[in-house]
């Protein structure tokens, strides 16, 4: 069944940008912060980061003043649900940033990293799509985004066993308050994990 946006709105359905934003606000942590920043830092437009927080507010993501992200709800969403709503997509071999476990260096990495496809990587690898385009963008000036997202990416593939490694890194991360030392492992994609 396929709902117009405005059907998508009125049932509160999150969208792959919302996922986007709710990991900029975790990674960047109590730092103060206004849409146009979060616009401009993650390439989507104004519209989208106010659309995405009021979905987040709704569906119990963000706290009434849609500044305070609840992480349990957050934690327990990615975990138990990414995997079904924003499922992980993959297509052939291409250029771009790692993601996933393959966010390791490369020679690290027995057969092909997971990457998202993008002109600027310097990665050759299996593409993943990014839960948005500009996840890449998003990325390249914020290494702890990078990192949460590649873990959020581990949680997209359904069978993949590191996810309950990625799980362990995010939780580690939410009640810490930064990735310590779990170690992540390389993923090796030469039999097809995401399915």
């Amino acid at each position: 069944m396929r709902f117009a946006k405005r059907d998508i709105e009125v049932l509160g359905l999150m969208r792959p940008q919302d996922v986007l934003i709710l990991s900029k606000l975790f990674v960047q942590g109590a730092r103060p912060w206004r849409v146009i920043d979060l616009a401009y830092e993650l390439g989507i437009s104004q519209s989208e980061v106010s659309e995405g927080l009021n979905r987040c507010r709704r569906n119990g993501l963000v706290a009434d003043d849609k500044r305070d992200l609840l992480k349990t709800n957050l934690l327990e969403f990615l975990v138990h649900g990414i995997q079904y709503v924003f499922p992980a997509q993959l297509g052939g071999l291409c250029m771009g940033v790692s993601t996933g476990f393959s966010l390791r260096k490369a020679e690290e990495s027995p057969g092909d990293p997971l990457v998202w496809p993008s002109a600027k990587g310097s990665v050759r690898g299996l593409e993943i799509k990014p839960l948005v385009k500009s996840v890449p963008f998003a990325v390249a000036n914020d290494p702890a985004l990078h990192r949460f997202l590649a873990l959020v990416d581990a949680l997209r593939c359904r069978e993949l066993p590191e996810r309950v490694m990625a799980a362990e890194a995010i939780q580690e991360w939410m009640t810490k308050g930064e990735l310590g030392t779990t170690s992540l492992p390389s993923l090796n994609v030469e039999q097809n994990p995401c399915h």
